[in-house]
């Protein structure tokens, strides 16, 4: 009864899921502007001469791990060298963080810090990658995060032309226990923090 169990069960596939996702059978990483993206990942495409996809790292002007979640503006060049290896074949998934706020910036204090997870104090959680940046996760339940998120893929997808989005995080990083009262979820665990996603996800495959 999971609901990302596939279907039909005897082909392991998803009907929501695009034809190019079924047919990719190797994927690229890479990060930057699109000069030190397209060529090279044209050439490892055609040199694999397998239906390849690839994963775009740092195509906005932000540093990684930092001022998340505002992706916006990108690099210069960036929607055309989506258009550019998309006609040679190359379907492009660029990447955002789906969980994380940088409490740092501006909008962290006047509207972030509202929808943050939070410890039994109060205080929000916060955790620390390479970047040495503060960041808070979010709490899935709340409109106002999912909303940004949301906006954000559709603004890819409608603006720039992707093929989709990698939303790290949101199945590989733990829940945070949220003490959030105000939020309107059970205190603490439970499963109010996949409802949460899910309620995302399924407004952005209806989007």
């Amino acid at each position: 009864n999971a609901p990302w169990w596939p279907e039909p069960e005897d082909k392991f596939s998803r009907s929501d899921r695009p034809q190019w996702i079924e047919e990719t059978c190797i994927w690229g990483l890479t990060g930057g502007g699109p000069e030190s993206v397209v060529e090279p990942t044209k050439r490892f495409a055609e040199y694999m001469d397998l239906p390849t996809a690839v994963h775009w790292y740092n195509w906005h002007q932000i540093p990684f791990d930092d001022d998340y979640p505002h992706y916006f503006p990108t690099k210069e060049g960036f929607a055309e060298g989506v258009a550019e290896l998309q006609a040679a074949g190359v379907p492009v998934t660029p990447y955002i963080n789906g969980r994380l706020w940088d409490t740092d910036t501006e909008s962290f204090a006047t509207e972030g810090i509202k929808y943050c997870t939070k410890d039994r104090e109060g205080k929000p959680y916060i955790e620390v990658y390479g970047s040495k940046q503060e960041l808070a996760p979010m709490c899935p339940t709340q409109e106002y995060w999912r909303q940004i998120l949301y906006d954000l893929v559709l603004r890819l997808v409608d603006e720039v032309g992707v093929d989709g989005v990698y939303m790290d995080q949101i199945s590989a990083a733990r829940p945070r226990l949220c003490y959030d009262a105000i939020h309107g979820h059970p205190l603490v665990g439970g499963h109010w923090w996949v409802d949460g996603y899910w309620n995302l996800l399924e407004r952005i495959q209806a989007g």
